[in-house]
């Protein structure tokens, strides 16, 4: 991880946030060598694209929190979605969800408001952090990955 981070922090169109204490408390509760945990020991979040139309900044630690408090303004304790924290949001709002349910630990959801919590339109766009950070770092098309042509994901958060 902290290579992908240094690989990412060497291109000037990304910015690594500096490391901060962790203080979310959801961070703090996960094993030392869970990747959420041990990215946010390394850099306190990163805004991928910065000078473009379509940046997008992972949250800083104190910012990954659950989804549905963020986008729903409740919690949905009967549906997956309510093991979903924001991963990172893009400059119009829109927002990317990372699932910490032991069953689909570490799968990355386009989470834009029409289309959260959405069976059949909840795409998995990426199958861990780490393969979601390559995926930013080595796309290079001005729109985000997931949303350019030829990109099918990984299924559905629903199936």
């Amino acid at each position: 991880m902290k290579a992908l981070i240094d690989s990412i922090q060497a291109k000037p169109q990304h910015l690594v946030r500096a490391p901060k204490a962790i203080t979310n408390q959801t961070v703090l509760a996960l094993p030392d060598h869970h990747e959420i945990k041990v990215f946010y020991s390394l850099c306190d979040g990163i805004v991928f694209n910065t000078h473009s139309d379509y940046p997008l900044a992972i949250v800083e630690s104190a910012s990954f929190l659950p989804s549905n408090d963020v986008i729903l303004g409740e919690s949905h304790p009967e549906d997956i979605s309510n093991e979903w924290y924001i991963l990172a949001q893009g400059s119009s709002g829109e927002y990317l969800s990372y699932d910490l349910a032991s069953q689909r630990q570490g799968q990355v959801y386009d989470s834009f408001i029409d289309r959260y919590g959405i069976a059949g339109s909840s795409l998995i766009i990426a199958q861990s952090l780490v393969d979601f950070l390559e995926k930013m770092t080595n796309h290079k098309a001005s729109e985000h990955y997931w949303l350019a042509e030829g990109f099918s994901g990984y299924g559905d958060a629903y199936d």
